[in-house]
């Protein structure tokens, strides 16, 4: 809770007298405003607990103190109500130069280029603000901090100064420039611009941004498609038939991901997967959870697979390792399931693109069980809307980059539709 509070502080130029300092408290996590009021005065004429000076016939000017406290106090309660209301949370210094306005230390006109929020102070506060909202999941906020890390990082590099004025077209090239001299990926680059323009579409909404180029059609955020391996149902059928009694952690981490590839669940949700997210519904049963990630309530069948699974955890999940284990012991896992299918991978990074061979159990992760979840539901015959009720995808769109057939398997899975039976038609005509 936000308060206001005044205190003696020692005086290193008078000994017999001491300091005047306000103090507040504000934003969660806590901020710390100190703000020294311009007053002095002894000790003993100092009243703890009401926190003013005391007033006496021998110090009646002591009264206009107080009146200055009073009116100290309502002003930064205003201040900060004011950049509450709009969602901002204020920076310490800032703080103190809208302090220094109001109490006539310096105008507005001489200081509005330092108290409008820079870039970075406007995305700082950006952030703290979504951190202290339930709606945006953790993933998100760690989204935020790492593009304003690179942000930091680049304007090291560059040995300028990044501020909305200085978002060009220019800087876009030479900041996608930066970043491929890193060796990242064009899909990584692309989400660090994309998060960029959402600061930077919030900053414009609130009238502190007024350069308009990252709307130009060539600030554009990158985008590939990279052919990630999935799973058929064959091969998670041969990883979920391996015996793997004579490691138990193998065994572990092969049921965690048997079920990843049949809910769909990130890896995020998947981890905090329990028992009382299985529900009844006369003789079904599903799995509700709402996701990590998007904050989306989603309903999942349970399919025999994961059945059979809680049933061997005497109707527990089995309990999950860390992302990176479960990717270590997950290759394990697949080179006793025989996955020695050999895999192009191509994408670009470092701005150059290139292919990757691998055997198949060399690639697989935790994302690969949400991916073979989309891809043989899709392929089953499923419809996309009822796949992205469960995925948590808003648009098919978004859908269509898990679902990872051939174009060979395409054309065989479209045999099996009427359209290519010739069943559509009541009599076919002879050529």
């Amino acid at each position: 809770m936000s308060k206001v509070k005044f205190t003696l502080v020692k005086n290193n130029s008078d000994s017999k007298t001491a300091i005047i300092r306000l103090s507040f408290y504000y934003g969660n996590p806590g901020k710390r405003l100190f703000y020294y009021v311009g007053h002095s005065l002894p000790e003993e004429h100092w009243d703890k607990v009401r926190q003013r000076a005391i007033t006496t016939r021998a110090n009646p000017h002591y009264e206009s103190i107080n009146v200055s406290l009073d009116d100290l106090q309502k002003k930064v309660l205003t201040i900060y109500n004011t950049f509450e209301l709009s969602g901002e949370i204020l920076p310490v210094e800032r703080f103190k130069k809208e302090m220094d306005i109001l109490t006539g230390k310096t105008s507005r006109s001489a200081e509005q280029k330092l108290t409008r929020q820079n870039l970075f102070e406007f995305i700082n506060s950006f952030i703290q603000s979504r951190k202290e909202n339930p709606e945006y999941a953790k993933g998100t906020i760690s989204r935020y901090k790492v593009t304003l890390s690179h942000l930091r990082n680049f304007e090291k590099y560059s040995k300028k100064n990044l501020d909305f004025d200085s978002i060009t077209l220019d800087f876009y090239e030479r900041f996608t420039k930066y970043l491929y001299t890193k060796n990242y990926t064009n899909n990584f680059i692309g989400k660090l611009v994309c998060t960029l323009k959402v600061f930077l579409n919030e900053a414009t909404e609130k009238g502190i941004n007024k350069n308009m180029a990252f709307k130009n059609r060539r600030f554009s955020v990158l985008r590939e498609d990279v052919n990630h391996v999935y799973l058929t149902e064959r091969e998670i059928d041969v990883i979920y038939q391996l015996d793997l009694s004579e490691n138990l952690k193998l065994d572990r981490v092969r049921d965690l991901f048997v079920i990843g590839c049949y809910t769909g669940l990130r890896f995020s949700d998947l981890s905090k997967l329990s028992a009382h997210h299985i529900v009844h519904r006369d003789d079904l049963e599903l799995i509700q959870i709402t996701t990590q990630k998007t904050l989306q309530s989603v309903t999942i069948p349970l399919h025999p697979f994961v059945k059979s699974i809680i049933l061997k955890y005497h109707g527990n999940i089995p309990r999950t390792l860390s992302n990176q284990k479960m990717n270590d012991y997950l290759k394990e896992v697949g080179q006793l399931a025989g996955l020695n299918e050999v895999v192009s991978i191509t994408k670009t990074r470092g701005g150059k693109r290139s292919d990757t061979v691998n055997e198949k159990w060399e690639i697989v992760t935790t994302h690969t069980a949400r991916r073979s979840f989309a891809t043989n539901a899709f392929k089953s015959g499923i419809p996309s809307i009822s796949i992205m009720k469960i995925t948590g995808h808003t648009t098919e769109k978004s859908l269509m980059k898990y679902i990872k057939i051939t174009n060979e398997e395409n054309a065989i899975l479209m045999y099996s539709n009427d359209f290519f039976k010739g069943t559509n038609r009541n009599k076919l005509r002879v050529v």
